[in-house]
C-alpha cells in the first residue's frame, strides 16, 4: 500500500567507517502499529503507509476490528474530505481503508470523491518533473475511489461504478472502474457483455484486460499480456526513443 524511492549508493572512502548489516524488520514489528479507531485514525494511517505491500494483512486485520464503529467511520470521512490532498501517499491508504471498511455509508462520498475537482493543490504537484507517463496525482487518487467504492458491493456503489466508467472524463479513472467492476463480479461473462454495452467505444478493449493479482503466474501473465496486446495494437504504449548524453528521452509511436 505504499511505494518507495530507492537512495544512491552511498560512496564510501577508505577512511569513512562503513554501517554493519542490518537485518530488515520482520512482520512482528509491524503487528506493533496502532489500533484503528477514532481517536487514532490519523496514527494509523502513518504507520500503515510504512507497511510493506508482503504485511498488507496486517493492516487488514486492524481494520476488520473497526467494521460497524460510526464514530470511525465519520472520522475517515471527515479526513477523506480534508482538502487540498497535501500528502497523496497517505489519502491513497484512507481510501484503500475506507473500502476494506465495507460499510455501504461510505458510498455516497467515495462517489463524490471520484467526481469532485480541485482535489491537489496545482502548486503541489504542478512542476513535478518526470517523464511524463504517469498519472497526475489527482487521478490516482479518483481512480483508487472508484476501486474501494465498487469494492463496497451495495448496489449504490455498483450503479455509481458503472456510471463513472461510462461517464468519467478521466481515461485511468474509467478504466478503474471497469477493471474493479469486473474484478469484483469475479469476471463474470454476463458483466463483461453488460460493460461492452454501456462504456464508450474506445474503452471497450479494457474489458477482460489481464490482471496481475497475488498468486498469479508472471510467464502466464505475460503471455496474457503479449496476446492482449496482439488483439488491440492500438493500446501499447509509446516507444522511449534512446536520448543523447544531454537530452531527455523522447517517446514516439509505435510502427
Amino acid at each position: 500500500m505504499s511505494q518507495y524511492d530507492e537512495e544512491p549508493p552511498k560512496q564510501y572512502d577508505e577512511e569513512t567507517p562503513k554501517p554493519s548489516a542490518v537485518a530488515p524488520p520482520s512482520g512482528v514489528a509491524y503487528r506493533e502499529g496502532p489500533a484503528l479507531t477514532a481517536d487514532t485514525a490519523v496514527e494509523f494511517l502513518r504507520w500503515a503507509a510504512g507497511v510493506p505491500v508482503g504485511e498488507v494483512s496486517v493492516i487488514r486485520e486492524r481494520i476488520a476490528t473497526g467494521r460497524g464503529d460510526q464514530a470511525l467511520l465519520d472520522r475517515l470521512i471527515a479526513e477523506l474530505w480534508s482538502l487540498p490532498v497535501a500528502d497523496v501517499g497517505r489519502h491513497l491508504v484512507l481510501l484503500s481503508t475506507l473500502g476494506e471498511l465495507r460499510d455501504g455509508q461510505a458510498a455516497p462520498e467515495l462517489a463524490r470523491f471520484v467526481w469532485h475537482q480541485d482535489l491537489v493543490a496545482p502548486s503541489t504537484f504542478g512542476d513535478q518533473q518526470g517523464c511524463g507517463f504517469e498519472a497526475h496525482p489527482a487521478e490516482m487518487l479518483q481512480a483508487r475511489a472508484a476501486e474501494m467504492l465498487s469494492y463496497l458491493g451495495t448496489e449504490e456503489a455498483v450503479e455509481e461504478t458503472l456510471r463513472i466508467a461510462v461517464e468519467h472524463p478521466l481515461a485511468g479513472v474509467r478504466a478503474a472502474a471497469i477493471d474493479a467492476h469486473l474484478f469484483n463480479h469475479d469476471d463474470s461473462t454476463e458483466e463483461m457483455e453488460r460493460l461492452r454495452g454501456r462504456i464508450r467505444a474506445e474503452d471497450v478493449p479494457l474489458v477482460g484486460v489481464p490482471r496481475f493479482t497475488r498468486g498469479s503466474d508472471p510467464q502466464e501473465f505475460e503471455r496474457a499480456v503479449m496476446g492482449f496486446y496482439e488483439r488491440h495494437p492500438d493500446q501499447r504504449g509509446p516507444v522511449i526513443e534512446p536520448a543523447g548524453p544531454d537530452e531527455p528521452p523522447t517517446p514516439r509511436a509505435t510502427e
